[in-house]
């Protein structure tokens, strides 16, 4: 089963995460007040081992994302174990 990947950005470049969407305990949303004019927004995704932010992502991006990542996960026949 291939990993779903999650990036963020940072001063120095952009870094890769690999992780299993099995993993994902919950995802959530933030909007700065700054974001909101330009229509971005900051996916977190929790697991087990941590969270990993996706910032600066385009708020219609990031509802499909969601519902996609909620779909796979619920419809998924492998065990989390």
């Amino acid at each position: 089963m291939p990993p779903d990947w999650c990036s963020d950005e940072d001063s120095i470049g952009i870094r890769a995460h690999p992780f299993l969407h099995l993993k994902v305990q919950r995802i959530s949303i933030a909007q700065a007040f700054f974001q909101k004019t330009k229509g971005l927004v900051m996916v977190r995704f929790y697991l087990a081992s941590g969270s990993l932010k996706m910032p600066y992502v385009d708020i219609g991006l990031a509802r499909s994302l969601c519902d996609f990542m909620f779909c796979r996960i619920e419809s998924s026949r492998f065990t989390s174990h």
